[in-house]
C-alpha cells in the first residue's frame, strides 16, 4: 500500500513538472513592432500581427480603409 502511494506521489509530481515546461512552450511570444513604411499596406501590417504587437506607420499618405479586429496598437 505504501508503495502505491509513493508511486502516486511520484507520478504527480511528474505531472506538476511536465506541466509547467509546456506551459512555458505554449506561452505567447514578445510583443513586436511591425514598421510600415509609405507605399506598404497599413491593413497588410495589422493582419500578420500578433495580438499585443505594435504597428507603427511612418509619416505619408496612405490610401486605405483599414479594419481592426485584434489588440494591436497603432502608432505614427
Amino acid at each position: 500500500m505504501q508503495k502505491k502511494i509513493s508511486l502516486l506521489i511520484v507520478c504527480i509530481m511528474l505531472m506538476i513538472t511536465f506541466s509547467g515546461v509546456f506551459y512555458v512552450k505554449m506561452s505567447v511570444a514578445d510583443p513586436t513592432t511591425i514598421y510600415v513604411h509609405p507605399g506598404e499596406s497599413i491593413q497588410n501590417a495589422i493582419n500578420a500581427a500578433n495580438p499585443g504587437d505594435t504597428v507603427f506607420v511612418y509619416n505619408g499618405s496612405y490610401q486605405e480603409q483599414i479594419n481592426v479586429t485584434k489588440s494591436v496598437y497603432l502608432e505614427g
